[in-house]
């Protein structure tokens, strides 16, 4: 009967789950956010986690491994509340004329990221786990008016990750496990189209002369294009924990990549008629009419199936955990992240034969972290950590829907273990991230040129707060 209500609390979180996922910017596209205590550590440790469930996707072997109880069940959920402010420093169109726009307003927008998870002592070797968590997210919202409108205007990632893992204690020492990976991916972008620019080769085809031609990048011909697609991937994860001795730790874990072949659609939106113009010759009119319904009769613009390709990076992290006192407990990590998968976002539009691309060229990057326990008395731990998480994103390369820069964590929590509540736990674990300012430098080319230049710098940080509870029994 406690199986059932353990796969039943699980089960309920799971459907909350699906419905309520809105990650944000962290670290490329990954939502940072593992379990509550994890957050208080900066993130340290969390591949060294012996019997901690809310450790599975980090490391099954240590998170299952060694539990001693027969069920454990626990949930997280975190506040992010991000800023994020773009300072203009010479946009411009593709004919070198200052871009018109505002600096975008703030384009962090506030997220909640709920986690669910479940673990089955079977045996005295075997154990099996369940998690469900948000792995990758990023969502950003900029003005209609600003500047970079003509790369981004909203941009949202979600995915749900249902990680079924198993373990196997070998011995006393040595635990090794792993995982399959379901994941859900739902991506949804859109931004400012010049038609104007998009008009023009048609005008001066018709001989139209170059003094009635449209001014780039003009708000009154301006059009917007929303695309939207999703799909499950799937990948693996294989980890190990070993006791090198009674008081010190260490945790190694693989996660594969997870190809997800994203298909939706496009849509788009279109600027009014262009009105008459008495100073213009009829013919000047009538082509700008014909121009103007010719680009919505054309195939390019009209409502279409997408396709695209997005790879999450594979991911290697190695933990340590030393008790160098009964009361006191280091941990550190080194997490690599194999971002240079993230070449390009190429959006593909079966239907017409040409794909929209945008050049990522992203770095492999090395993340480090550091937490601190300490446990007073049986009912309470305290905890801090700090971590150095730099980014992949190179400046010529920082598009706006990704503005993402090094960033540094400063981290603290604390857990209550109530002694009249035997196996139950509460947590809660805040850390701000110090986010350096980010520089853009983008000067497309070639089918990208008339996006304009978007030149200027992000500002910005990051709070999360987080909340865990977990129970065994």
């Amino acid at each position: 009967m406690k199986k059932f209500y353990a796969y039943q609390a699980v089960a309920l979180v799971t459907a909350s789950l699906v419905g309520s996922v809105s990650p944000v910017v962290a670290g490329g596209y990954e939502a940072k956010l593992w379990n509550s205590d994890s957050v208080g550590e900066a993130l340290a440790g969390s591949s060294v986690k012996e019997g901690d469930v809310t450790t599975i996707t980090r490391n099954p072997a240590s998170a299952l491994g060694f539990m001693n109880k027969r069920y454990d069940v626990g949930v997280s959920s975190a506040i992010v509340l991000p800023k994020i402010k773009f300072k203009n420093k010479g946009s411009t169109a593709a004919n070198g004329r200052v871009t018109p726009g505002n600096n975008g307003g703030d384009a962090g927008k506030d997220a909640f990221v709920p986690a669910a998870y479940l673990a089955w002592n079977m045996n005295n070797n075997w154990k099996f786990g369940l998690a469900v968590t948000s792995p990758w997210g990023l969502k950003t919202e900029y003005k209609r008016e600003w500047v970079g409108r003509y790369h981004a205007l909203n941009s949202e990632m979600k995915t749900v990750n249902i990680t079924p893992a198993v373990a196997y204690k070998v011995n006393d020492q040595l635990a090794i496990g792993g995982g399959v990976q379901i994941q859900y991916m739902d991506v949804k972008l859109s931004r400012a189209i010049d038609f104007g620019g998009v008009m023009n080769p048609i005008l001066q085809a018709r001989g139209v002369p170059g003094a009635f031609l449209f001014p780039l990048q003009d708000p009154a011909r301006q059009g917007e294009i929303g695309l939207k697609g999703d799909r499950w991937g799937y990948g693996w994860n294989l980890g190990l924990a070993y006791r090198i001795t009674k008081a010190l730790r260490v945790g190694l874990n693989y996660n594969s990549h997870i190809n997800h072949k994203l298909a939706g659609k496009a849509k788009f939106s279109f600027p009014g008629a262009p009105a008459n113009n008495p100073l213009a010759p009829a013919v000047i009119n009538q082509a700008y009419q014909l121009v103007n319904n010719g680009v919505k009769a054309n195939a390019r613009f009209q409502e279409q199936g997408i396709k695209a390709n997005i790879k999450t990076p594979e991911r290697v992290n190695f933990g340590a955990a030393w008790d160098f006192h009964s009361q006191w407990t280091l941990l550190g990590e080194v997490n690599y992240t194999h971002w240079k998968r993230m070449k390009e976002i190429a959006i593909m539009f079966p239907l017409t034969g040409t794909a929209d691309r945008t050049p990522m060229k992203w770095k492999d990057t090395f993340s480090y972290h550091v937490g601190l326990n300490w446990r007073p008395s049986e009912e309470w731990t305290f905890r801090t950590g700090y971590a150095f998480d730099p980014t992949p994103a190179r400046d010529n390369y920082r598009i706006p829907n990704v503005p993402d820069q090094d960033r540094h964590w400063a981290a603290l929590g604390a857990t209550w273990s109530p002694a009249a509540a035997k196996g139950l736990s509460l947590s809660i674990n805040y850390a701000h991230e110090f986010v350096r300012k980010a520089k853009s430098n983008l000067r497309p080319t070639g089918d990208n040129v008339l996006r304009g230049n978007l030149i200027g710098s992000h500002k910005g940080n990051v709070n999360i707060v987080t909340a865990g509870l977990k129970y065994s029994f």
